[in-house]
C-alpha cells in the first residue's frame, strides 16, 4: 500500500503536489461516496479482485492510473489520522 500513490494527475482532480493532497481531494470531492468504498472495503475484507488498478512505476513506487478512490479508502481506513486538521471532527471520528 505504501508503494502505490495516487495519481497527482488524477483527471478528476486539480493537479496535486503530494500523495496526502491528492487523498484530501479525493475525499473533499465526495466524502460519503469514498466512505461507503471504505465501508465496503471492511465488510469484504479487501477490494474485489476482478477490479484490478492500473499502476505505472516510477522509480520503487508505482502510480494508481486506475484505482485512486480505493487506494485513498484504504490509506485512510489504515491511519484516519491524515485527515486530522483538514477535514471537520466528526468526518475524522466517522473514520476512526
Amino acid at each position: 500500500l505504501d508503494l502505490l500513490i495516487p495519481d497527482p494527475e488524477n483527471p478528476r482532480l486539480p493537479v496535486q503536489e503530494s500523495t496526502l493532497d491528492s487523498i484530501l481531494a479525493l475525499q473533499g470531492q465526495d466524502p460519503d461516496g469514498l466512505f461507503a468504498l471504505a465501508k465496503d472495503i471492511v465488510a469484504l475484507a479487501g477490494t474485489s479482485p476482478s477490479e484490478l488498478l492500473n499502476v505505472s512505476r516510477v522509480g520503487a513506487a508505482f502510480v494508481v492510473r486506475e484505482g485512486n478512490r480505493r487506494i485513498a479508502a484504504r490509506r485512510i481506513l489504515r491511519n484516519p489520522e491524515i485527515l486530522r486538521g483538514h477535514v471537520s471532527k466528526a468526518e475524522l471520528d466517522r473514520w476512526a
